[in-house]
């Protein structure tokens, strides 16, 4: 048992303090994709494009519909 100071006792705040500076710049970036994912949805509304099932075309398939599980 140690009665001081290890290393541990200085290195896992300080990687938690990293963990959380990181976690805050990608929430930010996820926002900003989000909104421009959301963006090109709207857009493409209408724009056909050709779906697709076991590598091989299939029917047509609207193109913003396809963007929406990336929402």
């Amino acid at each position: 048992i140690h009665d001081e100071l290890t290393s541990y006792d200085t290195e896992v705040p300080a990687l938690a303090l990293q963990f959380r500076r990181a976690i805050v710049i990608m929430l930010s970036d996820l926002q900003k994709l989000t909104a421009a994912v959301q963006q090109q949805a709207s857009r493409h509304m209408w724009t056909f494009c050709m779906g697709s099932t076991h590598g091989q075309d299939a029917k047509p398939t609207i193109f913003g519909w396809r963007l929406c599980p990336y929402l």
